[in-house]
């Protein structure tokens, strides 16, 4: 998921979660190896309910990281802008 967020251009974890999804069990691969996908830990909607921690972990790390990093980074520039020195 984070392989993904950080670089949304790269297809192939995209196409990588998708193969998984669509022939990782068909072909028999280990569960380590499907857990790499994206698809397989949200659950398939009409066999099974979905889990709803699944989508809301990452769905609240991607709101809270960056407005923590956006106050962060704020606080820096505006410590940074106090120490200039410009007389007033």
């Amino acid at each position: 998921m984070a392989l993904h967020g950080l670089a949304p251009r790269f297809p192939i974890v995209f196409l990588y979660s998708a193969f998984m999804a669509l022939f990782g069990h068909m072909l028999r691969f280990g569960q380590r190896i499907l857990d790499m996908s994206l698809f397989d830990h949200i659950g398939q909607y009409p066999v099974q309910d979905p889990d709803t921690t699944a989508i809301a972990l990452p769905l609240g790390a991607a709101v809270v990281l960056p407005l923590g990093a956006a106050v962060v980074l704020i606080d820096v520039g505006i410590a940074g802008f106090c120490r200039r020195g410009i007389p007033t």
